[in-house]
């Protein structure tokens, strides 16, 4: 086996840290279905376990410039943020990927990592832009014809409305997100 200096001589570097990306984001993905669930503290020690595996990962995505494997790691990771006390960190990671060129291109990657971006603003206390966030994943969501994805910003921007004070826009947006997640 080659040690990490010899690799990065030879100019292999990149493609260990990409591997070791795509293996954290393997992970990542793997423990986002379970978090919230009945199976979440064993996801949440696992993923506290490579919690610097999965910062290395993602730091990695956003320094090469990966927008899609920085997006699909920060939409994976953002509810282990979220329930093991780790917002802060995660608001500044996806802040930073978000930021990255490319990262505007209208994508399903991007469709997730903006869901997660108004989870995590929602989370932190900053209901004005987590509805801004909710709005665009609205409307992504019905550029790409996702339907569930549709749903669930219709049920994200009921707590926005809600937030506001705008109990029966609060009301329909709930209906259609009901309305949607019956036919999905």
């Amino acid at each position: 086996t080659f040690a990490l200096g010899e690799l990065e001589a030879e100019g292999r570097e990149p493609d260990l840290r990409r591997r070791h990306a795509l293996a954290y984001l393997a992970l990542a993905e793997s423990a986002a279905p379970h978090l919230p669930g009945g199976d979440q503290p064993r996801w949440l020690d696992r993923l506290e376990a490579d919690h610097a595996n999965l910062r290395a990962a993602l730091r990695w995505s956003i320094e090469a410039g990966d927008v899609d494997v920085a997006f699909r790691l920060f939409a994976g990771l953002w509810r282990y943020w979220q329930l093991g006390g780790h917002l802060a960190e995660g608001a500044r990671l996806a802040d930073a990927a978000m930021a990255l060129p490319g990262a505007d291109r209208r994508t399903p990657q991007r469709l997730t990592a903006v869901t997660a971006v108004g989870g995590i603003a929602y989370w932190q206390g900053r209901a004005e832009e987590a509805v801004r966030w909710y709005e665009e994943q609205l409307a992504l969501a019905r550029e790409l014809d996702d339907q569930a994805a549709e749903a669930d910003a219709a049920f994200n921007l009921s707590y926005g409305a809600f937030i506001r004070g705008d109990v029966p826009r609060s009301n329909e947006l709930m209906d259609r997100a009901r309305d949607l997640y019956g036919e999905v």
